[in-house]
C-alpha cells in the first residue's frame, strides 16, 4: 500500500504486473542488464501508477518517443539530445565516476 496526496491509503494496481515484465528477463546472459531493466521497469511502472496516466496520454507519450526515434538520423541524435535535455546523460557520467 501506498498513499496518495491526501495521505489516504491507496492498494497498488496490479502489482503482478511488474513481477511478470521482469520475470520475463531471467534467461537474460547479462546479470547486470537484467538489474539494470528490473530497476527500469519497477521504476517505469511506478510513475505510470502515480501519475495515474491514461491511455490518451500514454499514446501521447508513444508518438513523442516515435517522433524523436524518426530523428535519429539527423546530426547529432535526436535521442541523445533527449537525454541531455532530461538531465541523463550527466546524471549517468556522475554516477560513473
Amino acid at each position: 500500500m501506498t498513499d496518495n496526496e491526501e495521505g489516504a491509503p491507496t492498494v497498488e494496481v496490479f502489482p503482478e504486473l511488474t513481477r511478470d515484465v521482469i520475470d520475463r528477463m531471467s534467461d537474460a546472459k547479462s546479470a547486470r542488464l537484467r538489474k539494470v531493466m528490473e530497476v527500469v521497469i519497477c521504476h517505469l511502472h511506478a510513475i505510470v501508477r502515480e501519475a495515474e496516466i491514461s491511455q490518451g496520454e500514454w499514446w501521447q507519450a508513444i508518438d513523442f518517443l516515435t517522433r524523436a526515434g524518426k530523428m535519429v538520423l539527423r546530426k547529432p541524435p535526436e535521442l541523445i539530445l533527449l537525454s541531455d535535455i532530461l538531465g541523463v546523460s550527466m546524471l549517468v557520467d556522475a554516477v560513473d565516476m
